[in-house]
Parts: structure tokens; C-alpha cells; sequence
């Protein structure tokens, strides 16, 4: 129940636009909870987001297509890796 409060009762939309860390936007075009279509808008108001749309995957894509969900991830953790 609290989730469902939590969820209703946030948002960031305006917010979006702040983020300056690389961001990656992943989804899966099957999803039937949330609708991929949101995935676009969020990261469209993200400056220089990625989006990865993984098809004919759900909600679940990370158990659902796991070596697609790896590959898109470590590509995206390796590009912007901080080096020291």
C-alpha cells in the first residue's frame, strides 16, 4: 500500500532535465506494468540520456533477456567509467 502511495505521490518530471550524470534509460517493449512509452518521455527530458528498448521483453527485462540487460549495462558502465 505504500508503494502504491509513494508512486502516486512523486514527482520528478520538472526535475528531469537536472541530471547531469550519464544516465541509461532501459526498458522492455512488453511490459505490461509500465509502458515503454514512458521510458521515451523520461529519457527525453534527460540531456543526453540513452535509451535501450529491449523487444518483446516485459516489466522483468533484467531476468527476462539477462544477457541482452548485461551486454546494454556493461557497454554503458564501461563507456563512463571515471578513471583515476
Amino acid at each position: 500500500m505504500r508503494q502504491g502511495q509513494a508512486v502516486m505521490g512523486h514527482n520528478t518530471y520538472e526535475r528531469l532535465p537536472e541530471i547531469k550524470a550519464p544516465t541509461l534509460v532501459m526498458t522492455g517493449d512488453a511490459d505490461n506494468l509500465v509502458p515503454f512509452e514512458n521510458s521515451k518521455i523520461i529519457a527525453s527530458r534527460i540531456p543526453g540520456a540513452e535509451l535501450a528498448i529491449l523487444k518483446d521483453v516485459g516489466h522483468h527485462f533484467m531476468f527476462e533477456a539477462e544477457d541482452e540487460f548485461n551486454r546494454i549495462m556493461l557497454d554503458f558502465l564501461r563507456r563512463h567509467r571515471t578513471k583515476k
